[in-house]
């Protein structure tokens, strides 16, 4: 199986972006010609895996500034260990590959191995939009625990099933919250 292609350039991180229309928080540009390269999903988002300097890979979605420039959002932790790093207008050294992954972002075990095992909840977490999949992987994901990413993961298949796939990420979230004294 070939390689990924790899799309290198150098970018500044843009932090003020009150007078770009379609964007909140800091971003990191695109040339037009890398992110027209990049593959197009089936749900017609163009996903990469970001490599900014020594700052941890991470999943994002290539948008649209409405004015032909492209870019990817970058959160506030990561804007903060950069410009801790590298200072405010450093050029940074960029790497995108594809994301190939199913759902955007990986499959916490724990939930994979229930999805395998249930064909019902698969079929609902997969008719569930790409945004809501990759939400509730997230959250899945975001808890340091094992047991918590446990506990998380049954109570998602539990109502996953009991809802039809009929999913408000509310309710979810409310869902995963520990009764006090549970798997502590």
């Amino acid at each position: 199986m070939p390689a990924a292609p790899k799309f290198n350039f150098i970018a500044t991180l843009i932090t003020d972006t009150a007078n770009m229309p379609r964007v909140q928080g800091s971003i990191l540009p695109i040339p037009a010609k890398i992110a027209k390269a990049i593959p197009t999903r089936p749900d017609r988002t163009r996903r990469v895996n970001v490599f900014i300097e020594k700052l941890p890979v991470y999943q994002a979605k290539i948008a649209g500034n409405g004015r032909g420039g492209y870019f990817v959002p970058v959160n506030k932790q990561r804007r903060e260990w950069l410009e801790e790093r590298h200072g405010e207008k450093a050029k940074l050294k960029v790497i995108f590959t594809p994301d190939k992954s199913k759902y955007g972002l990986p499959v916490p075990p724990a939930f994979e191995v229930l999805l395998a095992e249930d064909a019902l909840l698969r079929s609902y977490f997969d008719e569930l939009t790409g945004g809501v999949q990759r939400r509730i992987l997230f959250g899945l994901a975001s808890s340091k625990r094992e047991s918590t990413q446990l506990h998380r993961a049954i109570r998602t298949a539990e109502y996953l099933l009991e809802v039809h796939g009929e999913v408000s990420l509310k309710e979810l979230s409310k869902r995963w919250r520990l009764v006090k004294g549970e798997l502590r």
